[in-house]
């Protein structure tokens, strides 16, 4: 799309807004009717955004930094006997735990631990669930991710996790300990993941633009770990894919275990690999 049919199309979205039309600009597509007021912010935070004037347009941090949150996301395991496919479980009774807000910083010595598993009813506990082919058993077992995701949209997007390749239970904890080291440790202690930055410096954590989540040190422009050095499948605005790096794209859209389609970059160029072939 050209700059001209760009500006074209932001002057008729306006225009909709003004005259209250938004249905209009979604071919009355029931979903976002229903919710119309969500919809109407995200459409004037958009044009607050495209004003051709950039000392009028939203600071980034107080229009897109709000909205994200550095979380344990609960997701299910079924069937561990038989497959390591992980779903994501939406949830009404606060599965998704905050650990922060973007404009608060997190001090040394905190932590934030999942709901422990819930205790069976007195009458004993429900009967198992059975595998596809109803040969065994098949419990249900809640697990987390330790994750940055994208809090004020429709659908929260996961962006960065810690630990997409091995889950923790419930009754875990994610710490950020007094040397400065951020820790995910499961309900018998045991590291599953850390930051390893050695901790010295940090003075506290806290959510930096663009959802780059960083142990910070007294130096402001040199922080001791940085999300955004770790890339797992998302780069963000302003982040670098490094010499090195890589990003593994999930398995599917509710398994965020690495896939097999990677995205590395060598010091000529970036390459798609599937399993080390050439794509």
């Amino acid at each position: 799309m050209g700059n001209e049919e760009a500006a074209i199309l932001a002057d008729w979205a306006y225009d909709c807004y003004r005259q209250g039309r938004l249905n209009a600009l979604v071919n009355d597509d029931e979903e976002v009717m229903s919710d119309l007021r969500t919809f109407e912010r995200f459409l004037k935070v958009a044009i607050w955004c495209i004003q051709e004037d950039p000392s009028l347009r939203p600071p980034m941090k107080k229009e897109l930094i709000h909205s994200v949150s550095f979380s344990a996301i609960s997701i299910g395991r079924r069937c561990p006997q038989a497959s390591t496919t992980y779903t994501l479980q939406h949830s009404t009774t606060g599965v998704y735990i905050i650990l922060t807000q973007t404009h608060t910083n997190i001090s040394l010595d905190s932590s934030l631990s999942t709901h422990p598993p819930p205790k069976p009813p007195p009458h004993g506990p429900p009967p198992p669930e059975t595998s596809p082919s109803d040969s065994f058993p098949c419990p249900t077992i809640p697990l987390f991710l330790l994750a940055i995701y994208i809090n004020n949209i429709p659908e929260k997007t996961i962006v960065w996790s810690a630990n997409g390749d091995n889950p923790v239970p419930a009754g875990s904890k994610v710490t950020l300990t007094s040397n400065g080291q951020l820790v995910l440790s499961d309900p018998n202690w045991r590291q599953t993941w850390t930051s390893n930055n050695g901790g010295g410096g940090v003075t506290h954590a806290a959510m930096l633009n663009y959802w780059n989540f960083v142990l910070a040190t007294a130096n402001s422009s040199n922080n001791a770990w940085e999300s955004f050095s770790f890339p797992t499948d998302t780069i963000l605005p302003s982040q670098e894919l490094g010499l090195g790096s890589a990003l593994f794209a999930h398995i599917t859209e509710t398994n965020y275990s690495s896939g097999r389609l990677g995205l590395f970059r060598s010091p000529k160029q970036y390459c798609v690999q599937r399993y080390g072939e050439g794509v």
